[in-house]
């Protein structure tokens, strides 16, 4: 096939013609428009069509014939592009008093449209209008229940100009009101900063609080009405804003705003030396921030009592368990590389294979005796109803070699990793990886974490230390 030939319909690109090298291509204005034929063009590659084919500024159809040796093979008939024509036919009420901004309108020919006064036109001083099509200003109060006669030019970019003249009525200062109907919740120790809103009146304004208060560390600008500043406690403050005007007009709102703590974070303790001779902690799980169990790949178990951790204990000398989670004293789930226990209060139950996936167990965690999440080395997790484990479920491929978990609550999960990492889960999503274990020689592998709520952690690494979180 040939060049491709636009056929500009209604100011915008209508139907492509594709014509092979060698027909011709003929397009007729017929009428009521005036624009005539124009000749027949050969193909070969002679006329340059890349810009498109467009005739006329009238209403009225066009023919697009393709024709060999004058012979026609294909012929259509399509409407013509309108000319650009003004749409606004009546401007809105400009308020005496208060700012006024209103765009015109157009449509068909060809953009970019241009705009201006007609000739020999002028406005107000305080009224202005750009090339875009925008009358703004703000009318003085002198100027109420006067009428403005605005004549206006439209161009595009190639049509002639078009204009119509437009009426502007200037009216009574629109009535006081406070806009905003609420203010958002601010956090202690964070720069903070929202702007009431208004309308009507007359310009400049003034701001105040009548009643009430703001929260300690805000203030309010009483020109610009602004809220700014760093709020120092937690709580709810109620307060009245009193809006006045130029000529003392007055309007009210009552607001509050809300102060809350900022997102918990925890603190971590240094590393505390906990299994000297073994060194090999698997895991740890803590029924409370005064409560924790760990076990390491002798089948000892450690615990810990709010301050220190006990010396070692042996429970399972003849197994390889790698963790354990024990949401009360009457439940406990325990994970090998393959398979899990449960323990009843009294006894533990006899291994399980669980994991289809061939992964590593690395880890268990139970919020109650009827929940339990696992993990493995390929990143999959499973998960316990109180009698049956679900298959694996793959929710980290990418990183694959999650260590340990922990879960609180559904809301609030930690995970660590082998590089020293641990991320949290807010019931939806989990963040990235902070450091929060490392040696001279760089990130120690965290083999387990414990969170009895979200506002305490313990984990443990290989190298036999201890590390607590805390907020």
């Amino acid at each position: 096939m040939g060049p491709e030939i636009d056929v500009l319909v209604d100011g915008s690109v209508g139907p492509t013609f594709s014509v092979d090298p060698g027909l011709e291509l003929q397009v007729n204005a017929l009428p009521p428009t005036s624009q005539s034929a124009g000749p027949w063009w050969d193909l070969q590659g002679v006329v340059d069509f890349d810009a498109g084919i467009f005739f006329g500024f009238e209403l009225g159809p066009v023919q697009v014939t393709i024709a060999s040796y004058h012979t026609t093979l294909f012929q259509t008939t399509i409407p013509l592009f309108h000319a650009a024509e003004i749409t606004t036919t009546s401007l809105p009420e400009a308020p005496a008093g208060s700012p006024y901004s209103t765009t015109l309108a157009a449509s068909g020919g060809f953009s970019p449209y241009s705009w201006s006064l007609g000739s020999g036109a002028s406005l107000p001083s305080w009224l202005s209008l750009s090339s875009a099509g925008v009358f703004s200003g703000t009318p003085p109060l002198s100027a109420e229940n006067t009428t403005v006669s605005v004549p206006v030019v439209l161009s595009d970019a190639l049509g002639p100009s078009q204009t119509a003249t437009l009426t502007l009525q200037v009216g009574p200062p629109a009535p006081l009101a406070v806009t905003t109907t609420s203010l958002p919740t601010a956090t202690t120790g964070t720069s903070y900063s929202s702007a009431l809103q208004a309308t009507g009146g007359i310009t400049p304004y003034a701001w105040a609080i009548t009643s009430g208060t703001l929260p300690a560390g805000l203030s309010l600008d009483a020109s610009t009405g602004v809220i700014s500043g760093t709020p120092s406690a937690t709580g709810s403050s109620s307060f009245t804003v009193t809006l006045t005007d130029a000529q003392g007009t007055k309007a009210q709102a009552a607001l509050s705003i809300t102060v809350a703590q900022p997102a918990a974070l925890l603190t971590w303790s240094a590393p505390v030396s906990i299994d000297p001779n073994n060194g090999g902690l698997g895991s740890v799980s803590c029924a409370s921030a005064s409560f924790c169990t760990a076990v390491d790949n002798g089948g000892n178990a450690f615990t810990f009592n709010g301050s220190t951790w006990s010396s070692p204990k042996s429970i399972d000398p003849n197994g390889y368990p790698n963790s354990v989670s024990c949401p009360s004293a009457s439940f406990c789930a325990a994970v090998d590389p393959e398979r899990a226990l449960t323990w009843n209060g009294s006894t533990w139950s006899a291994p399980e294979y669980i994991d289809s996936s061939d992964g590593y167990l690395q880890s268990v965690s139970c919020a109650s005796a009827s929940f339990c999440a696992a993990v493995d080395s390929y990143g999959n997790a499973l998960t316990f109803n109180g009698t049956s484990w679900s298959a694996p479920t793959s929710i980290d491929p990418n990183l694959g070699d999650l260590t340990s978990v922990s879960c609180a609550s559904a809301s609030f999960c930690t995970a660590v990793d082998n590089g020293g990492n641990a991320l949290t889960f807010n019931g939806s999503t989990w963040s990235s990886p902070e450091g929060i274990d490392s040696s001279q020689l760089g990130p120690v592998e965290l083999t387990s974490v414990s969170c009895p709520s979200a506002s305490f952690c313990a984990a443990v690494d290989y190298d036999g230390n201890a590390v607590i979180g805390r907020s």
